[in-house]
């Protein structure tokens, strides 16, 4: 059932359909789908559990895409710059990640989590 998931993860797809099609289009997607995932806690006023089930859908579904880039650009054939540019995007979104969370997020997050 989750195949596309696991070939994903294992870097089994050519660079530019697992940073493109996964990365953008699919984060896009992830995004849309947590924040339909969110609105029915918001609407019975359950925001705390609303959140964590949304950010773990979101940060799990990134957690596999960043790795499916990183393993796809080792595999990649092509321009070697396209792969290190690649990996940069990936080390770029996940330590701007990592820092907000290290700046006052995690509170936030935990905060939101117990509302």
């Amino acid at each position: 059932m989750f195949t596309w998931l696991r070939r994903l993860w294992w870097g089994q797809y050519s660079l530019p359909i697992a940073f493109w099609a996964f990365g953008l289009g699919g984060m896009i997607a992830a995004g849309i789908i947590m924040l339909i995932v969110y609105l029915p806690f918001i609407l019975v006023d359950l925001k705390g559990p609303g959140v964590v089930l949304a950010l773990l859908f979101y940060w799990g579904y990134a957690a596999i895409v960043f790795m499916g880039i990183w393993r796809s650009a080792d595999a990649y054939m092509g321009l070697p710059a396209w792969a290190l540019l690649s990996k940069g995007a990936v080390l770029v979104v996940v330590g701007g990640l990592i820092y907000r969370l290290a700046s006052g997020g995690f509170e936030r997050l935990l905060r939101m989590a117990t509302q």
